[in-house]
C-alpha cells in the first residue's frame, strides 16, 4: 500500500510538471501571437495613414478639374460605387509617379515590399524573386549605372 501511495504521489508530481510545461508553452505561443498581431496592426495603421494622405492629395488635385454632370436617376448605387472605386484607383496611380526619387542611403529604411515596388517601377529584371539583400544590391547598382 505504501509503495502504491508513493507511486501515486510520483505520478501526481509528473503530471504537475507536464501541465506546468504545457502552460508555459501556451503562454509563449500567446505572447508570440500578440507580438505578431501588434506588428501587423502597426503596419496596417501606417498603410492606412499613407493611403489617407494620398487620397487627400488626390482629392485636392482633382477637385478644381471636376465638371458637374448630372447622371440619370436610374443609376444604381452599385454602379456609383464602382465608378468611385475606379476614379480613386486612377488618382492614386496618377499620384504615385510624382513621388520623389529614392536615394541609395534611404533604401535601408524601406521595407521589402517598398523596395520591390521601387524595383518594379524601375523595371529591374527578376525583382519579384529577390530577397532584401539582393534587391538592395540591384537597386544600388541601377543607381550607379544611371549616374
Amino acid at each position: 500500500m505504501e509503495l502504491l501511495s508513493k507511486q501515486l504521489d510520483d505520478l501526481d508530481k509528473q503530471i504537475e510538471k507536464k501541465l506546468a510545461g504545457m502552460v508555459k508553452t501556451m503562454q509563449d505561443i500567446e505572447d508570440d501571437l500578440k507580438t505578431q498581431v501588434s506588428a501587423v496592426r502597426r503596419q496596417l495603421q501606417a498603410l492606412s495613414e499613407l493611403d489617407s494622405s494620398v487620397e487627400v492629395e488626390a482629392k485636392t488635385d482633382t477637385q478644381p478639374k471636376t465638371t458637374t454632370k448630372s447622371k440619370p436617376s436610374s443609376t444604381t448605387s452599385r454602379s456609383k460605387a464602382t465608378t468611385t472605386k475606379t476614379t480613386t484607383r486612377k488618382t492614386k496611380a496618377a499620384v504615385a509617379p510624382a513621388e520623389p526619387e529614392v536615394s541609395g542611403d534611404d533604401y535601408d529604411t524601406k521595407s521589402l515590399r517598398q523596395l520591390k515596388k521601387i524595383a518594379q517601377e524601375r523595371k529591374l529584371r527578376g525583382y519579384a524573386r529577390m530577397k532584401r539583400p539582393e534587391i538592395l544590391k540591384a537597386l544600388r547598382e541601377a543607381d550607379a549605372a544611371a549616374s
